[in-house]
């Protein structure tokens, strides 16, 4: 069932009964094209955790203007940013990268399917490999948050493009509407995938409100329980 994401269709949501895999669902949202080649999209920008939350605090504003989209909240996305891990045992201050519209996530297709690494990527290098590191050492990880450490949260801040005005509103917003329809009092945790035994990246996902609003990093890329969304190039921009 497409989710009803706006109108008209600046927003498209890619899972289907025929595209549950991120890995089909991404070539098909970058081109138009299904598996056949033919046009059946115009392509389209793959949603970032930033345009996730932007959609969050501004389509849930019920008013005659801009009717409210509830789905936006209470359903998961799939996003284009990446978390990428070293190989097992490489560092012990648990390390990772966060890798904001990664053109290795942009560019999976089902023919990638045999390479990865447990539904990652394999990365040759985690030390070449392009993000902003942190350390789970120095950041709140694996656990939910209060509105306070949400605030202070450096990860969360680099997705949001470091705006930490959109990083207020997000955060006022979800723990608004934790609050009020869940009474939670944490959310928004941060949660890491496990280190293989190469270094390799994952997609982040969003996870609905009623799961705290996660970031999360687990997802496998030949899972199938994707949900990519992608703007039409006029649609707009965090």
């Amino acid at each position: 069932m497409a989710l009803d994401l706006n109108e008209p269709q600046k927003y498209r949501d890619f899972r289907t009964d025929e595209t549950p895999r991120y890995i089909n669902q991404m070539p098909l949202l970058i081109s138009g094209k299904n598996l056949e080649g033919e046009m059946v999209d115009i392509p389209r920008i793959p949603f970032q955790v930033a345009d996730v939350f932007e959609r969050r605090i501004n389509a849930s504003k019920p008013d005659w203007m801009n009717a409210s989209k509830p789905d936006w909240m209470n359903y998961w996305f799939d996003t284009v940013d990446g978390i990428v891990l070293s190989a097992q045992g490489a560092y012990t201050d648990g390390r990772f990268k966060i890798r904001k519209n990664s053109q290795s996530l942009k560019a999976v297709t089902p023919q990638i399917a045999d390479t990865l690494i447990r539904g990652g990527i394999r990365h040759t290098s985690y030390e070449e490999t392009s993000g902003t590191e942190f350390m789970s050492k120095d950041v709140i990880v694996n656990r939910d948050l209060n509105r306070d450490e949400a605030i202070d949260s450096p990860v969360l801040l680099e997705l949001l493009n470091g705006d930490s005005s959109l990083r207020d509103a997000v955060v006022d917003k979800i723990f608004y509407e934790g609050k009020n329809r869940f009474n939670y009092d944490t959310m928004m945790g941060l949660f890491l995938p496990s280190e293989l035994e190469e270094a390799h990246e994952r997609a982040l996902f969003v996870d609905w409100l009623d799961c705290g609003s996660w970031l999360v990093g687990v997802s496998d890329l030949l899972g199938d329980d994707a949900r990519l969304v992608g703007k039409a190039p006029e649609a707009p921009v965090v």
